[in-house]
C-alpha cells in the first residue's frame, strides 16, 4: 500500500497527523469530503479504522496516498510511445523492506 510510505518512509515526518485528526473528526470538513463525486473516501476511512485499529489520520491518509499514486487509478494511455516512465531506485520514498519488487529482477 503506497499509504505505508506516508507512515513510515519518507513522508512520514512531513504529515501532520494531529492536524489530520482533527480534520476528519470534523463534521464541515466530513461533509466537504463526502461532496465529491464518485468517492467513498469517509465510509473506507471508518471501515478500514474498524479492521485495523491505526486510526482515523492514518487510514485517511493512505487513503488519499493510493487513490492519487496508484498507477491503477489512471487511464492507459492511448499511446503509450508518448510515455516517459521514471523509476526511482535509491529515492527515499522507494521502500525496501516491504515487499517492493526490486525492478531490476522483476522487470529486466
Amino acid at each position: 500500500m503506497n499509504g505505508t510510505v506516508a507512515k513510515n518512509g519518507a513522508l512520514r515526518q512531513a504529515i501532520n497527523y494531529e492536524r489530520l485528526q482533527q480534520e476528519v473528526e470534523d463534521k464541515s470538513y466530513l461533509d466537504k469530503l463526502r461532496s465529491i463525486p464518485n468517492q467513498n473516501w469517509i465510509a473506507d476511512m471508518y471501515e478500514r479504522n474498524k479492521r485495523n485499529g491505526l486510526g482515523l489520520a492514518y487510514n485517511m491518509m493512505c487513503i488519499l496516498m493510493d487513490e492519487f499514486t496508484c498507477l491503477l487509478n489512471y487511464p492507459v494511455p492511448l499511446d503509450t510511445s508518448l510515455c516517459t516512465a521514471v523509476v526511482a531506485e535509491h529515492d527515499a520514498y522507494v521502500l525496501r523492506s516491504h515487499g517492493a519488487p526490486d525492478f531490476r529482477v522483476s522487470f529486466s
